[in-house]
């Protein structure tokens, strides 16, 4: 009877220490996921901001777009834990390169330069596989090649959502906006299982 009292008390502790690591980490996972999913949809939310204020050449453009580059350093950020300072500071220029070449490539399709959008399309899906390089060299659990995929569909969105606009489809504009927003949910939910 002893033991069985004593065998009682041990499983009592030790189920509560493993709960209490568990959630500890959940909570650890949770905060984490909260933290990318915050800059991924303020990313979706400056981008499509840029992406209106550009095309449309409205008067706050530089602001809009001073904003969108600071979300690229809040990104690094929340990478950091992972990247390490060196690290940190390369997704962030991939980040902002992203940025700049989007701007290159939405002002070359307004203008109908077929030739430059190509030039500038081409570096822009370049930065996008070497920006998942990187973060695969960093963490392993972040596959490659997924997230590869993940960043051209990213792309892919943009450029939708630049060829709508072009031809004021607003229903098409509004549609891949949509997706976009999932999508950016997904990247972040990625990132944040495999970390």
């Amino acid at each position: 009877m002893k033991y069985a009292v004593k065998y009682a008390v041990l499983f009592m502790v030790m189920t509560m220490f493993f709960s209490t690591v568990h959630v500890a980490a959940s909570r650890k996972d949770s905060s984490t996921n909260d933290e990318f999913r915050k800059v991924w949809t303020e990313h979706f939310i400056w981008s499509q901001s840029y992406i209106v204020s550009e095309m449309e050449e409205l008067d706050g453009r530089d602001a809009v777009l001073k904003r969108l580059l600071k979300n690229q350093e809040d990104i690094g950020v929340s990478l950091s834990p992972y990247l390490g300072e060196k690290g940190t500071e390369q997704v962030t220029a991939l980040l902002k390169d992203h940025i700049l070449l989007a701007g290159r490539l939405m002002k070359s399709a307004k203008n109908g330069e077929k030739d430059t959008m190509a030039q500038e399309r081409n570096k822009w899906y370049e930065n996008a596989k070497e920006l998942a390089a990187v973060l695969n060299k960093a963490n392993p659990n972040w596959k490659e090649k997924t997230l590869e995929n993940m960043l051209y569909i990213h792309l892919e969105h943009i450029e939708n959502q630049i060829s709508a606009r072009i031809i004021r489809d607003w229903e098409a504009e509004i549609t891949t906006s949509d997706e976009s927003l999932i999508h950016m949910h997904k990247l972040a939910d990625y990132l944040a299982e495999k970390n």
